[in-house]
């Protein structure tokens, strides 16, 4: 290939050849590279084209055995921090432990008033190929107890991890990717964690305020029983501060439940520490691929199978409108919702007035709930020919 464009396939070398150049030797059936003077000889011929079992040729001019790059292979959902429907990008003070601070991830904390989280706080511009990260910055440093813990986690649904086949013989090794930058150098940790184990992982950042990109090979776990319906199957922690108590040696399996490994920094000990992560991925192998994009809204479907309002992306909320019509004082009228995705479980539901004419005022009544939908009621408070009612409403599935 001259200069990546052209194909030549014969049995003598090219004349004048520039660095880079490469050729196929139809009598050798091999490829060659001119690099530093040179014809290099590869020992791989040309991939087959009707299976993969053949070998193909990589940028650095080695071969590798052919391995097709699966979709769907990430199993965390909104690694790339873009889907934030509680709070449409504004800033979170102090959030409560259980707070979802985006889709999918969620803040598990002892003690309060110790963080803020924003989707891209204080705007640093995210890594090449990302328009957005989750950040976290200490308010209030805290030196963590034993019992203490503050780490933002994903649940995986055990659907979605069935195929690692964790708690088996034939258990896979996993491989999570990042990118993550921070204010405090040196040694962070986190977990990756079923129902009774824990893997407990380390990285090193080496330098403040700077993107790096970090990998974690994790050897599949063969003990346990774990979750591969519509519960928790797996989750993956980033720990920013934890007490003894939930502490391990890093690099191994082990029964209990822990957040993070020995001897790292704890961010919450810092004020104005600040902890910024994105492109987070969980695939199986032991080699991390480039991160997974998917269509924006393939993601939000997929999000919403947890969460779902009838909000747009912007906050606004969109057809609030319920039901509209003739009323009758004092009698109820009822209308049924479907959701846009069908839920992991039975949601819980809120409604939040929104409007109101001929009917009271306080937010419609929920029923008949089910994974794809429900019912509201509201009674009227006057005989009217343009009578109406409608809510803002919150499904939520979530852990």
């Amino acid at each position: 290939i001259a200069k990546g464009v052209t194909l030549k396939s014969q049995s003598s070398t090219p004349s004048n050849p520039q660095n880079g150049d490469m050729y196929y030797d139809s009598t050798l059936n091999k490829f060659r590279k001119y690099e530093n003077g040179a014809w290099t000889l590869f020992d791989g011929s040309i991939p087959s084209q009707t299976n993969n079992s053949g070998k193909f040729l990589q940028t650095d001019g080695s071969s590798a055995q052919w391995s097709p790059v699966k979709t769907f292979r990430n199993k965390l959902i909104n690694g790339a921090m873009q889907i934030d429907t509680d709070h449409v990008g504004a800033l979170i003070s102090a959030p409560g432990s259980g707070k979802y601070v985006l889709d999918q991830w969620r803040l598990d904390r002892t003690q309060a008033s110790k963080f803020d989280f924003q989707r891209n706080k204080n705007a640093v511009t995210p890594p090449n190929g990302f328009l957005n990260y989750m950040g976290a910055e200490v308010t209030a440093a805290y030196t963590p107890l034993a019992g203490d813990v503050f780490e933002v986690l994903q649940l995986i649904e055990g659907h979605d991890v069935a195929d690692f086949s964790f708690g088996n013989a034939g258990a896979k090794t996993v491989t999570l990717s990042f990118w993550v930058r921070s204010s405090i150098t040196g040694l962070h940790s986190g977990s990756l964690r079923g129902p009774s184990h824990a893997y407990p992982y380390t990285f090193t950042i080496s330098a403040a305020n700077t993107w790096e990109y970090k990998t974690v090979v994790i050897v599949g776990h063969t003990a346990g029983t774990w979750v591969i319906d519509y519960g928790v199957g797996i989750l993956v922690s980033f720990n920013l501060g934890a007490g003894s108590t939930f502490l391990a040696a890093a690099g191994s399996w082990q029964a209990g439940t822990f957040v993070g490994a020995t001897g790292g920094v704890d961010v919450v000990a810092t004020v104005g520490a600040t902890f910024y992560v994105t492109g987070a991925q969980l695939e199986i192998g032991n080699v991390a691929t480039e991160f997974e994009v998917e269509p924006f809204s393939m993601l939000l479907e997929r999000c919403m199978r947890f969460y779902e309002t009838p909000q747009n992306e912007d906050g606004a909320v969109q057809n609030f409108l319920a039901w509209s019509g003739n009323t009758t004082v004092s009698e109820t009228y009822y209308v049924t919702t479907f959701f846009q995705v069908p839920k992991r479980v039975i949601p819980t539901m809120t409604t939040t007035n929104q409007d109101a004419n001929g009917f009271v005022t306080t937010a419609s009544g929920v029923g008949q709930i089910n994974r794809k939908g429900f019912r509201r009621n509201r009674a009227a408070n006057n005989s009217i020919s343009a009578g109406y009612f409608g809510d803002d409403w919150v499904a939520n599935a979530r852990y």
